[in-house]
């Protein structure tokens, strides 16, 4: 909870450092880009370009650094439902290519289906829970197994 006001307060304080920036750098190229103030200030604009530039470092910085902060407030909940989403969407995708034997699998990748099915009733089993295998063949085929096998396996 902690960590996602935290992220919260830095992404708001985020973009008010970048609109702030570009207001600033908006009102200074309008004010530079007139020819009173270009003959009289020239080293006074200079100088106050340098200044922009650590702000416009750090807008760059606080950007491109989103990424890793998201990644370093990743809460253990969060990395298990996108864990098991990834596991879903390697199901249904597999679910899709029936054409793909379970044979290429093993060749091609060294697991198949039945492994995956395996991996499943091993990983409730140190929960605690008790999946049979039929139970845990069928959770990966999408249907019984001997009537997957009997439609598609060739």
């Amino acid at each position: 909870l902690i960590c996602f006001y935290f992220s919260r307060f830095i992404d708001q304080l985020r973009f008010f450092i970048f609109g702030l920036s570009f207001f600033i750098f908006g009102l200074f190229s309008f004010f530079s880009s007139h020819k009173k103030f270009n003959q009289k200030n020239y080293v006074g604009s200079t100088y106050i370009k340098t200044l922009f530039l650590p702000m416009i470092e750090l807008d760059l910085h606080l950007v491109l650094n989103e990424n890793v902060f998201n990644i370093l407030i990743m809460t253990e909940d969060k990395k298990k439902e996108i864990q098991s989403a990834t596991f879903e969407r390697l199901l249904k995708h597999l679910d899709e290519r029936k054409d793909v034997q379970n044979i290429d699998l093993m060749n091609l990748a060294n697991f198949c289906r039945n492994c995956l099915s395996r991996w499943y009733r091993e990983e409730a089993e140190k929960k605690g829970i008790s999946i049979s295998d039929p139970e845990a063949r069928e959770h990966v085929y999408g249907m019984p197994y001997p009537e997957w096998k009997e439609k598609y396996q060739k």
